[in-house]
């Protein structure tokens, strides 16, 4: 049976305008990032509404051949990880804008027994002079998203430096929240973890 013209259309025309539709990410567990000397780490994403106006993101790092320390000199929260935006074609997006703050600094190392989470962002978007950014931490992220509902790409890069003297040992405060605290460094810590880890993009929007 042959269809009208304008029914055909209007088929071409939903389909048209749901590539765009709020909601297409949704919740994601992202892929594990091959490990590396024991370690590997995700991004995990939930709390996706429809109308796109929230969405935490927790890193997650896991020890897969037994406990592993990384150490790290710089913020305490997220500092040994990086972030990245990249659009739907996989080229990088530039940051619009740039945040100025404090927060707690130093040498630290974490102890990874197994998985452990760390939160990213309770809500990864923030609305600054009719923008819609996406914001980590005190001083992270600064990058623009999309009026037409596109999605975009978050990556990490996780980095553990060599021991430094004068550590602090970091360690989750409720792992609930996945945040971090510090404190003095007692014991002796696990084998250190020298590398990096690129971590797989989700999609957010």
């Amino acid at each position: 049976m042959r269809r009208p013209l304008c029914t055909i259309y209007l088929l071409v025309s939903l389909a048209a305008c749901g590539a765009h539709r709020p909601g297409r990410c949704g919740d994601t567990v992202g892929a594990w990032s091959a490990p590396v000397d024991g370690l590997r780490a995700r991004l995990i994403t939930s709390g996706a509404r429809a109308d796109r106006a929230a969405l935490r993101v927790d890193l997650e790092v896991e020890a897969v051949a037994g406990p592993r320390a990384i150490h790290w000199v710089g913020m305490l929260d997220l500092g040994y990880a990086t972030f990245a935006l990249d659009d739907a074609a996989g080229a990088p997006v530039a940051a619009a804008l740039a945040w100025g703050g404090n927060g707690p600094g130093g040498a630290f190392r974490e102890v990874v027994p197994g998985a452990v989470r760390h939160l990213v962002a309770t809500n990864l978007f923030v609305a600054s002079e009719g923008r819609r950014l996406i914001r980590i931490g005190a001083f992270g992220g600064g990058w623009p998203m999309p009026t037409d509902g596109a999605p975009r790409y978050l990556r990490a890069r996780v980095t553990g430096a060599a021991p430094g003297p004068d550590e602090l040992e970091a360690y989750v405060v409720d792992p609930a929240i996945g945040s971090l605290g510090a404190r003095g460094a007692d014991t002796e810590p696990a084998p250190a973890w020298v590398g990096a880890l690129d971590v797989p993009a989700v999609c957010v929007e």
